[in-house]
């Protein structure tokens, strides 16, 4: 039992860090994902200013993205509660 919900936890920490790498990561491909040996491509890195700055840009541009589809599901979830019933 213990087993077979620690395989459960693993599979969705694994599919999470997937998707938010897919969110946060700019430029990320699937060839990142898997571990073929040798590898066909690098490893996900960054070498100039100017890519970090472009990135982290990219990033936090998901996260206000993300936080405001949040925001916006909240106030219509309070909308809908305080809808009078006919």
């Amino acid at each position: 039992m213990l087993g077979s919900q620690r395989s459960g936890y693993v599979d969705f920490v694994d599919k999470t860090r997937i998707a938010l790498k897919h969110i946060m990561f700019e430029n990320w491909q699937d060839s990142y994902e898997t571990l073929p040996y040798p590898a066909a491509t690098g490893t996900y890195a960054l070498y100039k200013e100017e890519d970090l700055i472009s990135h982290l840009n990219y990033a936090m541009k998901n996260v206000c993205i993300l936080t405001y589809y949040r925001l916006l599901a909240s106030v219509i979830q309070i909308i809908i509660k305080r809808r009078p019933v006919r």
